[in-house]
This record gives structure tokens, sequence and C-alpha cells, in this order.
């Protein structure tokens, strides 16, 4: 019986031996052949052609579109590089464009045109991202741009999120360093963790694919469509409040961020190039209007703000970009220039 324990024993100590032995050599072989030890905005070599089933919603979307990132996590028809302009993309999703694909996107259309216009070649590093924000940007921007290189301008199209975020925490208040990285980055190094076993291989590509299975950013389109569809009819039954916002913190907030994007680009000798945030909200807009802007609305209970409020809330917001307009910095006022329509 004595002998049978022992052997029991020593059998368990083996297979335990074994097993972290396995850990150890897994560990080192992930190091070497896949390695966390870089940032990536996005997911790196993405290559999705889906359908978007939500026509009836947003008409004049294609049915199929096609969504491509390259190895180094951005999304261009060309590589930042030695002989070539270089502009770093930063935005949510009015500058991913996920749905209208990528013959539609703005940055794309915007390369193609410098490309064919100018006698310098230049490539736009798109690394928009849905639900982005002037406080990712910044973290985005201090991250890749000396890893990636060739970042001669940045340009950035932001407000609407900021705005969005205000609404629903109108306090001032920070991201913790590793919910900022989860967030503004698909992928970052594991030694950005604070953990020890945060900080293995193991870890790193046991998130990964947590968070792809979590998001299931292109697959879920059917769930994004009955969330517009929620999000309309709660809109549209909603009772329109006479309370005013108030942003005086975010707005700050906000600036502050801004600004921390402009200096960094100055002491780089980047060219800084902000655009104001268009939107539909007016004043007077038509209900059917109103109903399309459900996705950035705030609605608590059964109440929302009026589409003036919404409007001055974000003129607030694109006022700052404005007051930063000067030789250095440059300013495209596209809320200005958009029809909103």
């Amino acid at each position: 019986m004595k002998r049978k324990l022992k052997k029991a024993r020593q059998n368990i100590l083996l297979g335990l031996f074994g097993s972290v032995l396995a850990l150890v050599l897994l560990e080192l072989g992930l190091r070497l052949l896949t390695p966390h030890n870089k940032y990536y905005a996005l997911y790196p070599n993405l290559n999705i052609q889906t359908e978007f089933i939500a026509n009836q919603y947003y008409s004049g979307l294609p049915l199929e579109f096609q969504y491509t990132s390259n190895d180094e996590g951005y999304r261009s028809k060309h590589k930042l590089e030695e002989g070539r302009y270089g502009i770093l993309a930063l935005g949510g999703s009015t500058t991913e464009c996920t749905y209208i694909g990528e013959k539609a996107n703005w940055t794309f259309l915007l390369e193609e045109k410098l490309n064919a216009q100018l006698n310098t070649e230049v490539t736009i590093a798109n690394v928009g991202s849905a639900g982005m924000s002037s406080e990712h940007h910044v973290v985005q921007l201090e991250k890749l741009e000396p890893q990636l290189g060739h970042v001669n301008a940045v340009i950035i199209l932001v407000g609407i999120n900021d705005f969005i975020k205000s609404l629903y925490s109108p306090e001032h208040f920070s991201l913790d360093k590793r919910t900022l990285l989860a967030k503004a980055f698909a992928k970052y190094p594991r030694s950005e963790n604070e953990k020890w076993y945060q900080r293995t291989e193991l870890w790193m590509h046991y998130r990964d694919f947590r968070v792809v299975r979590a998001k299931k950013r292109h697959g879920a389109i059917k769930s994004f469509v009955t969330t517009i569809s929620k999000r309309r009819n709660a809109l549209k039954n909603a009772r329109v409040s006479s309370v005013g916002l108030s942003l005086n913190d975010a707005l700050a907030e906000y600036s502050s961020n801004i600004q921390s994007i402009v200096d960094y680009c100055r002491d780089r000798n980047i060219m800084p190039i902000l655009i104001t945030q268009p939107t539909l909200w007016h004043h007077g807009m038509s209900e059917r209007e109103f109903e399309l802007t459900a996705l950035g609305a705030y609605i608590e209970g059964d109440s929302t703000y009026s589409a003036s409020a919404y409007e001055q809330g974000m003129n607030g917001f694109n006022n700052v970009l404005r007051e930063l307009a000067n030789d250095s910095v440059r300013v495209i006022d596209l809320a200005n220039i958009l029809p909103k329509d």
C-alpha cells in the first residue's frame, strides 16, 4: 500500500513538473515567435470582407465592405517609410469609417488625391477606432510615433466621443494606465502590465483571444443593428428636457488633452492638423433627423436633451480646436463646411 502511495505521489510530481516545463517552453516559444513588444492601434494583418445589413437605417451604405490593416496595425495603401511624407490619422469611428468600405474612407480618398496632385508621395496611416477620445489619442501618439517613424504630420478628427463621454460622466476623471492602454491599443507590450503573470506572453495571448471573442468587432453586425433600432425607438419616445448641459470640467480636460497633442507635435517638428467634428444636430431639425443621432444622444430614463443643447455642446468642443489655429497649428473647420443634412 505504501509503495502504491509513493508511486502515485511520484507520478503526480512528475506530471506537475512536466506541465510546468511545457508552460515554460511555450512561454519561451511565444516570446521568440510572436512577442508582445510593440504597440498596435489595430490588430495587424486584417483582411475582412463582410456585409452590413443595416441599409434600412443608413441609406446609401454599401451592402458589402472590406476592412484591412497592414503588419504595423494601421490602414493605408502605402507604408510609412523614408522618402514619403507620412501622416498619422487619429480619431474615433468617423476616422475609422468601418461600414462604408475602404474605397469611400476619407483617409484613403485623401491619400489618393494627394498622391495624384503632389510631387511628393504621401502615406496616411489611419489608426482610427470606434470609441476613441482625446485621452486615447494622446497615448496613441506618444507610443506610435516613435515606433512607426517617418511621421511628418498628425491629422485628427476629434470631439464627438469626448462630448458623449461628458454627457454620461460629467465629473472629470482619468482612466488608469492599464484600462487606457487596453482601450487605446489592440495589442501592447506585456512589460506595460503591473502583475507578474500579466507580463507573460501566455497571459497576453490569452488576452488577445479573450478580447477578440468578447468584441467580435466585425462579426456582431446583427447585434449592432438591433442596438440601432432600440436606440432610435428610445429617442423617438423620449421627453426633451429643458435642463442645460454643464460641460466646464469636460471642456477643460479636452483642452488639456488637445494641447498635449499640439505640444508633442511642436517638440518633434510635426505638423498638427485638427479637424472640427461635424454633427447633424441643429435647431429646428425634424423628428426623422433627430432619430438619426440616436447612437450619440444621451437618454436617461425617458428623457433626453434638445437638438439645440446637443448642437451648443458639440460647438463648445469644436471651439477648443478653433482657438488653437495659428501658423503652426492647422485647423480645418469641417463642422462649418459640411451642411447639416
